[in-house]
């Protein structure tokens, strides 16, 4: 909904520019642009004075400032230099990868993301039904549409923990998944209805509450062994299901078609490691067997009908129509195909050694290996006796027709989960490594089709360098870099604190033997061949250093070779009283002025930078101050925020010619997560931040818009003669690898001002109107009085708190005030306006953050709303706001607006009888013109505004932050 004129020029006028005081110093544009300003002394930068704001083309005058430094010193020179950073950069989000996800939409509940890959399937009908070894926060069972493959169905409730389904299996009433529970130590068996998707319950079944999780009312072959207990296989005929457990050597039986879910039996049988049925005969397989036997009508076993034998390392098998297909782990990697009733062999699927010998990726080659989060290879019949292959090295579910004819991509599934690490390799930037996948990169190609899957390097990387740990923490591989010999060299980093070298051979992933003892963690290659090198901290001073290993030649083993006797100091960083000494980052990343970038997370307070520059060993310039302790404000856009209950904010970085992006993974931030980019130019002004919050989108829109979750790398491009370029995300468990667009890089221009500051500072201009929140007190604690404002109740329950003033584009202070409710009851605050007389014209702006407000419904009860009275406590206009992301005023509503609208902008004022009104979340406006919400109510008194949390029936958590709140009144 767009804005009346009367609202437009109300906000222009409020929420746009301030008054400015008279100035000689001005700066120039040649069109409209976003710009930001600074003050330096001797070529460093002191002071940001704005960030990110538009003006047109003209000559505009630098805004008042007051002379100090970004930390309140003052600045002891008569003579300083504005520098003006102009642009027109914009970024969009690309999209993902097709070679990565290949789900049909880009966005929403149809795509495929999960994070780990599907670990066992199971028709019914004209569905296939899959389940998901891993669940944090998810369920783990889902579907699809036989002829629609690449658009999954998530029919269980979002946003719960259930059970990490390893194995399921159906029967025309039941479908039965079995797994465990999150990070605990339950193995259980659990039913869905065929008929409507809903949890059964079996009479003797048990129930079960794991330590993370819903409740499961009735489960079956329950126990809380850990890894001791756990269910390798799942079969069931109508009457019967079998579950077997190799450590044990059992195999349990229950009865299901009377929906007892009783006990049985028990069969004895040594390291089952997975069961199938057809028809009325069970098969049994362990490491190297197959077995099937025929099934008693009282659920024990006949004598044995058929042996297979000879197997290498049996993963899974299906059987169905008499095919029955045996994955074959180990030093196999194919799919065996038997005559279900004689044992016959009849065929294969797969080449055998799979990546063996080549690393190159085709469509009936498979890696029955995982490298990243959890994996589970499984094979699985549709009812037209096509076959799904779960290839899990490379991430695909790979579906072949009966004959064995791969069916193509579009009727096949590709999602990479749990993905924590992309780089390109250095010399060669248009291969992309992914976790232990190449891709080939098309520049010149959409990101939708600009990957190609090229290579797989997991047969031969080192079971004991795995690890999802480790590879989360530090990343797979480290600088991977072709060398001047046409070879591509890496370093990888190992669990136990050290790391190796290794070679990217034709044959596979080659390991340098002995390298671990001339490599250090946190090396990196580059294509001149030397490794760089953090190299710590010295405990007794108090900078860091990056330094190289001078490359001297490839030997006659073909192996690199370093001079081993000293690293050479190549920068150095000086920790000051403005920057820590410890980035966290340690990679050595350079602007094209050969700015050294560092990205210090770990910034203990707002008196600290979070991103530096550095120029020849000596600090030029800083960006991002840290947030005040215990910030419970906005997304902060020019600032680190360390509070909001984040989860390890910040992580990975990469220059785009003269800036660099920073990656702001906000994980838990407002019980949310961020997807944000700052952009920050190497004189230290910003340059804009894009992405996105969680709270911007609904559940049906999930995974959203340039949605990504714990991103941990980034890999940049650039091409100089069109100003474009580009960074490529990872992400934990949406869309894997996604792609923002940059586009007008190259109309970045700086321009500087020598400005006189001997005199008295001019005052700083203010919104217009008096200031309702002034004299809020500048720190963090419960329980405030703050004159014209009244709290009803005043308990422990609801209280407010205040911290220092969103002043001077300081966006590292929180919301002015914060009004917080943890209970039950109806909890009112009320600022006071500055009323006199009858006001004929009256205006009320602010800015707020809602992103914790909203806990009512669309009824009489649990409401969050803004309402303003007039001086006898009649209501002029109320403003409702809903969980449901609506806005509600007198009864017509709007929206959605997103689940929680953060950073939103308010106006109110008076027009004719009525009012006007407007909220502007994320950009978007909502506006329109209301009738007294109470007819008896006087317009032209308005007299207090009120801030009300409303949880009579349903005790909840509530906040509103005001960041700002400014009444005008004549």
């Amino acid at each position: 909904m767009r804005l009346n004129k009367n609202i437009l020029a109300a906000y222009r006028q409020v929420m746009g520019q301030r008054s400015e005081i008279p100035t000689t110093n001005f700066f120039t544009l040649a069109s409209a642009a976003k710009t930001s300003g600074g003050v330096y002394v001797n070529d460093k930068l002191v002071r940001t004075l704005w960030t990110a704001v538009h003006y047109e083309a003209g000559t505009h005058p630098i805004p008042a400032w007051d002379y100090k430094d970004d930390f309140g010193v003052d600045i002891a020179a008569d003579n300083v230099v504005i520098k003006v950073l102009s642009h027109n950069v914009v970024g969009s989000w690309e999209g993902v990868a097709k070679a990565c996800n290949n789900s049909e939409a880009a966005t929403g509940t149809e795509v495929w993301a999960f994070f780990a890959d599907i670990s066992c399937m199971t028709p019914i009908g004209d569905k296939m039904f899959v389940g998901i070894p891993f669940s944090e926060g998810v369920h783990a069972q889902a579907a699809f549409l036989l002829n629609t493959p690449r658009r999954v169905i998530k029919f269980r409730p979002p946003a719960e923990t259930g059970q990490a389904s390893f194995h399921n299996c159906a029967n025309n009433n039941y479908i039965f998944y079995a797994g465990k529970d999150y990070e605990g130590t339950g193995n259980f068996v659990f039913a869905l209805n065929v008929s409507d998707l809903q949890l059964s319950t079996f009479t003797n079944g048990v129930s079960y509450t794991p330590p993370n999780g819903i409740t499961y009312p009735s489960t079956l072959g329950l126990n809380t062994s850990g890894n001791a207990g756990r269910i390798t296989g799942i079969a069931c005929t109508e009457k019967y299901a079998y579950f077997s457990y190799e450590d044990q050597n059992l195999i349990k039986v229950y009865r299901v078609d009377d929906r007892s879910g009783s006990f049985v039996r028990d069969i004895t049988f040594t390291a089952p490691r997975n069961v199938r049925v057809e028809g009325n005969n069970l098969f049994i397989a362990d490491v190297t067997t197959i077995t099937k036997y025929p099934i008693n009508t009282d659920g024990s076993l006949g004598t044995v009908a058929i042996t297979i034998s000879g197997l290498n390392d049996v993963g899974g098998l299906s059987v169905m129509s008499g095919d029955l297909c045996v994955l074959d782990k180990g030093d196999q990697q194919t799919i065996k195909r038997y005559n279900s009733s004689t044992g016959d062999y009849t065929g294969m699927i797969g080449e055998t050694g799979g990546y063996a010998t080549s690393p190159d990726v085709t469509n009936t080659k498979f890696s029955f290996k995982a490298h990243s989060g959890i994996g589970i290879p499984y094979v699985a019949h549709e009812n037209d006796g096509s076959i799904w292959i779960g290839d899990c090295g490379n991430h695909r579910n790979l579906h072949f027709d009966a004959d064995g004819t791969y069916l193509g991509n579009d009727n096949s599934i590709m999602y990479i989960p749990a993905n924590y690490y992309v780089s390109a390799i250095v010399g060669d930037e248009n291969r992309i490594l992914v976790d232990i996948l190449e891709f080939l990169s098309d520049p010149s190609r959409p990101m939708a089709t600009r990957l190609t899957l090229s290579k797989n390097w997991g047969y031969h990387y080192p079971d004991t360098f795995d690890g999802h740990s480790t590879q989360k923490d530090v990343g797979l591989f480290n600088g991977v870099a072709k060398l001047s010999n046409g070879k591509t060299y890496g370093i990888g980093n190992a669990s136990g604190g050290y790391s190796f070298l290794f070679e990217l051979a034709p044959t596979g992933f080659r390991t340098i033997a002995g390298s671990h003892d001339q490599v250090p963690q946190f090396s990196q290659l580059w294509t001149d061949g030397d490794m760089y090198n953090f190299q710590g901290y010295e405990p007794t001073l108090s900078y860091g250093k990056w330094a190289f290993k001078q490359f001297n030649t490839v030997g006659d083993d073909e192996n690199p070779e370093w001079d081993l006797s000293n690293f050479i100091t190549l920068a150095t960083i000086q920790q000051g009283p403005i920057f820590p000494k410890n980035p966290q980052d340690r990679r050595y990343k350079t602007t094209e002025d050969g700015s050294l970038m560092v990205y210090e997370i770990g910034a203990p307070s707002d008196q600290f930078y979070s991103v530096g520059f550095f120029k020849d060993g000596e600090f030029k310039a800083g960006a991002l101050k840290s947030t005040i302790p215990n910030y419970r404000g906005p997304f902060t856009p020019f600032a680190f925020d360390r509070y909001n209950n984040v989860w390890g904010p910040g992580s990975d970085f990469v220059a785009i010619g003269s800036f660099g992006v920073f990656v702001y993974k906000g994980e838990h931030w407002k019980s949310m997560q961020t997807s944000k980019f700052f952009l920050i130019h190497q004189c230290g002004l910003p340059i804009d931040t894009i992405g996105v919050v969680q709270a911007q989108f609904l559940d049906s829109e999930m995974p959203a818009y340039g949605y990504a979750t714990n991103i941990l790398c980034a890999v940049p491009y650039y091409h100089a003669s069109t100003g474009r370029g580009w960074f490529m995300i990872n992400s934990e468990n949406a869309h894997c690898l996604q792609s923002w667009l940059l586009e007008g890089i190259n109309t970045i221009n700086l321009q500087s001002i020598t400005v006189n500051i001997s005199g008295t500072p001019p005052p700083i201009p203010g919104l217009p109107g008096v200031d309702l929140l002034a004299g809020t007190p500048e720190l963090f604690a419960t329980d405030i009085h703050i004159t014209g404002l009244t709290r009803v109740p005043v308990s422990d329950n609801a209280y407010v708190t205040t911290s220092a003033r969103l002043n001077q584009n300081d966006m590292s202070k929180s919301s002015d005030i914060l009004i917080s409710v943890n209970g039950q009851g109806n909890f009112s605050n009320k600022f006071t306006l500055p009323y006199n007389s009858l006001k004929p014209n009256w205006l009320i702006s602010g800015k707020l953050s809602l992103e914790d407000a909203f806990i009512g419904s669309e009824g009489p009860y649990m409401k969050c709303y803004i309402a303003v009275e007039d001086n006898t406590g009649k209501t002029i206009i109320r403003i409702d706001l809903y969980q449901t992301a609506r806005i509600g005023v007198n009864g017509e509503f709007f929206g959605p607006v997103g689940p929680r609208y953060p950073n939103s902008d308010l106006i109110i004022r008076k027009s004719g009888s009525g009012a006007l009104w407007s909220l502007t979340v994320f950009g978007i406006t909502y506006s329109g013109t209301a009738s007294l919400t109470d007819p008896s109510a006087n317009i032209n008194a308005p007299a207090k505004i009120n801030f009300d949390l409303d949880m009579t029936v349903v005790a909840n958590n509530g906040e509103i932050g005001i960041v700002e709140l400014n009444y005008n009144g004549s």
